[in-house]
């Protein structure tokens, strides 16, 4: 008789989530028949995992990691890094219109869905003065 080890989730990477992993989160401390060691990804990104160990399963939770925005604004539409927090929002621009360049707009990127979103909000300071800093109220 052969015994084949049983493949993992098919991410080339290496994923946690193996193919005979349970479809439900099982109970902490609960019967495990699969081998030492086996983790099970019950959560978004590795946030809520099992493991096998000494034959039951203990639950166990990482946070979340908190990516890093990307270095330069997104295209709108593409696709989000997997695990992107749907709450985090990446601001580019002059977030207060005080930059030198004096650019006409502020952004903000989200991935509120899978892809991003650029929000374009227009520089205002509140009284409709130079933006530029090179002239009049009426010199932009």
């Amino acid at each position: 008789m052969t015994i084949t080890p049983t493949e993992d989730g098919g991410e080339e990477s290496g994923s946690l989530q193996r193919a005979d992993c349970p479809a439900a989160e099982p109970a902490n401390g609960s019967l495990c028949l699969l081998p030492e060691g086996t983790t099970c990804d019950f959560g978004q990104c590795g946030s809520l995992l099992a493991r096998c160990s000494q034959g039951v399963w203990t639950r166990a939770g990482n946070p979340t990691a908190g990516p890093k925005c990307p270095d330069k604004s997104p295209t709108e539409g593409v696709k989000c890094p997997s695990c992107w927090p749907v709450t985090l929002s990446c601001p580019y621009g002059s977030t207060d219109c005080s930059l030198p360049d004096a650019s006409p707009n502020k952004a903000v990127a989200s991935c509120p869905a899978g892809t991003w979103v650029l929000d374009y909000q227009p520089c205002r300071d509140g009284g409709g003065a130079d933006v530029q800093r090179d002239g009049g109220p009426d010199a932009d």
